[in-house]
């Protein structure tokens, strides 16, 4: 039982490790869009919304890019979500999951999805 206790602690650590690194597991997809190509093996982002006065206002999310498309998910009531409904305007970069920015900041607009079109 020693050894499987270890083995299991050695997997956890190389997980946290990779998680740690910014690494996906598993399978990504393939991006058709040449500006989202650094983001499709990016786990993490930093999005950054804009206030009503125009200030911005970052926060770490995790991505999806498919094809020419780039997703990310929120709850419906949290701030970034409000602001994007009022200003779809966002920039983001990569990141790691505390949301430090690891590379160049690049403009998009979103579209909030709802119900069927998730």
């Amino acid at each position: 039982w020693v050894l499987g206790a270890v083995s299991v602690a050695l997997v956890l650590a190389f997980v946290l490790r990779f998680r740690q690194l910014g690494y996906v597991l598993g399978a990504v997809g393939a991006a058709t869009n040449s500006a989202l190509v650094p983001f499709v093996r990016q786990k993490t982002i930093r999005l950054t919304t804009f206030r009503k006065d125009g200030t911005p206002g970052s926060s770490p999310v995790s991505i999806v890019v498919e094809g020419d498309r780039a997703y990310f998910r929120s709850f419906e009531r949290a701030v970034k979500v409000r602001r994007m409904r009022r200003n779809p305007t966002v920039e983001f970069c990569p990141a790691t999951a505390s949301g430090k920015p690891t590379g160049s900041t690049q403009s998009g607009s979103v579209r909030l999805l709802e119900g069927l079109n998730i």
